[in-house]
């Protein structure tokens, strides 16, 4: 059976603080050296499509099913949009 408590107790004994620590810095400066910049990528062509879908359903409710017109679920349309409403000027962070 699986046991959560178990595990975690193995984890405490293979990694010390010092461990979690370095492991905790490692990501931190993986994270912020991908992340500087990356806005200033252009976005891919699908990107632009999916991206402008979710600003035609955003802004007219007659068209919430738009992606269908090209056999895509809605889903993805429908969860950009409130990341739209959020960065409306940036397509990358919008989408």
């Amino acid at each position: 059976m699986f046991d959560i408590f178990f595990i975690w107790q193995k984890i405490k004994k293979l990694f010390s603080r010092k461990d979690v620590i370095f492991i905790v810095i490692l990501l931190i400066v993986y994270f912020i050296t991908r992340l500087i910049n990356l806005d200033k990528f252009p976005i891919f062509g699908d990107e632009g499509i999916y991206i402008r879908w979710a600003k035609t359903a955003w802004h007219d409710a007659s068209w919430r099913f738009i992606s269908l017109t090209d056999g895509r679920q809605p889903l993805q349309t429908w969860g950009t949009i409130p990341f739209l409403k959020l960065f409306p000027n940036n397509a990358l962070l919008g989408g």
